[in-house]
């Protein structure tokens, strides 16, 4: 776990360098240094910082938690953190001068280390310091495929399926005998027979080696599912995610204040955006388009123009090049693309004006993609459930892969969100959206 450890000490150390500049406060620790900040505060803190995230298993030699469970406990650390440094504050006075400030150095860290720590899996680097631990899948097809389809997509999980088998406990204590795994994973527990469980989670249990079970809840994650221990029976409770209440009112407001700030940021580069498309083609620098949003209600979206203004009258001659497996329409060259909007769209400037639907409380900034009317004619009927939330500007689909999805992933990913929704999660894909904007995976 050292390339974990040198993430988040390089987090740590750019959070401080700059709350240096933007928090403008006196020393966050030490007594006595009034106006200066010194590297040994720094290195005290980060020691501090790197204990606490170690007491919530970070650094455990199984792996790295998944992204969403990372960012959980990693803000547990910095509530620890705060209350540990104010506590030794409070009993060495002489010597300790805590301020609350340093609460915004320790959250700072959690998101540059989020950041630095995709960037490491993307690049290789992570995941080549790390050992991928050895999986015995015990269950059959599609529950096994699934999961390690699911596996090999996140390897940030740290396991690797390395064999899959169907069969009862003693198939599996033969497995075990004729090569080493690290973990045995189970995802149909009911295949092993009544009391098969028990006996092969004593069996493991001597034999030094992990099991997981994995419910046949594999679509559900996140806040739709609870522990719910009846009567000392273990179950899982799925749950619906909450369509109305606080959280939602916590969303809608985010949406508007931070949607105006982007625009307040970002309207220089709209600006020239604007002038280059209608400097370079004839026709109307804004496209409009009628989606479909919330309830299943149309709307009027807005994009920067990136194609030709005959483009739909190009549409039919081009059908049979299509290249997506589902009711949308994708070429990864369309002709009809301007070579501004090619820029455009690769940095995914196109989508700015979207920021206006989303003060007109339109569209969320995190939400499904919005689909056009005549893709909703085709959907089956599941799918309409994606109109429970707002359309959004980014989602689960922009940061997997965009146009390189297939029409099941894209849909699958859409309906995750739906049915996991929570603001947490939110913010877990707008951090990976400044990823997958930079490395323009998709973007066509």
């Amino acid at each position: 776990m050292l390339s974990v450890v040198l993430i988040d000490a390089s987090a740590f150390a750019i959070s401080w360098s700059l709350g240096l500049g933007v928090l403008g406060a006196p020393s966050l620790l030490l007594a006595g240094r009034l106006h200066s900040r010194t590297l040994e505060e720094m290195v005290v803190l980060l020691l501090v910082w790197l204990l606490v995230l170690g007491s919530t298993g970070r650094y455990h030699p199984r792996g790295p938690f998944p992204a969403h469970a990372m960012v959980r406990k990693a803000l547990g650390a910095c509530f620890r953190l705060v209350a540990l440094l104010a506590l030794a504050a409070a009993l060495w006075p002489g010597h300790l001068s805590f301020r609350p400030a340093i609460a915004a150095v320790a959250v700072g860290a959690v998101a540059i280390g989020y950041v630095l720590e995709g960037a490491a899996r993307r690049s290789g680097w992570a995941a080549a310091s790390s050992r991928r631990r050895r999986l015995l899948l015990v269950g059959g097809d599609p529950a096994s495929q699934q999961l390690a389809e699911h596996l090999d997509r996140h390897p940030e999980c740290g396991l690797t399926v390395a064999r899959s088998l169907t069969g009862e406990a003693d198939d599996v204590l033969a497995a075990l005998a004729e090569q080493p795994y690290d973990v045995v994973g189970v995802v149909e527990p009911g295949a092993l027979g009544p009391h098969g469980l028990r006996r092969l989670r004593w069996d493991l249990q001597r034999l030094g080696i992990e099991m997981i079970v994995v419910p046949d809840v594999a679509d559900i994650a996140g806040p739709g599912l609870r522990a719910l221990p009846l009567g000392g029976i273990p179950a899982v409770q799925v749950t619906r995610p909450p369509q109305a209440g606080l959280a939602r009112a916590v969303k809608e407001i985010g949406d508007r204040l931070m949607a105006a700030a982007a625009l307040l940021v970002t309207s220089p580069i709209l600006l020239a955006a604007l002038l280059a498309v209608k400097a370079t083609s004839r026709g109307p620098a804004l496209f409009r388009q009628t989606r479909i949003g919330l309830g299943g209600k149309p709307f009027t979206m807005y994009k920067l123009r990136t194609m030709v203004v005959e483009a739909e009258k190009l549409l039919v001659d081009l059908v049979q090049s299509n290249e997506s497996d589902g009711v949308l329409f994708k070429i990864h060259r369309d002709p009809r693309v301007t070579s501004v909007g090619r820029w455009l769209r690769r940095l995914s400037l196109d989508e700015l004006p979207q920021l206006f639907n989303v003060l007109a409380g339109q569209m969320s900034l995190v939400g499904p993609r919005p689909p056009l009317p005549g893709e909703v004619a085709r959907y089956p009927e599941d799918l309409h459930r994606r109109f429970l939330v707002k359309p959004g500007i980014t989602g689960l689909w922009q940061v997997s892969g965009r146009a390189t999805l297939s029409w099941d992933e894209s849909m699958r990913l859409d309906l995750d969100y739906v049915d996991n929704w929570s603001l947490t999660f939110d913010a877990l894909i707008l951090a990976k959206t400044f990823g997958a904007v930079v490395s323009g995976r998709g973007a066509y």
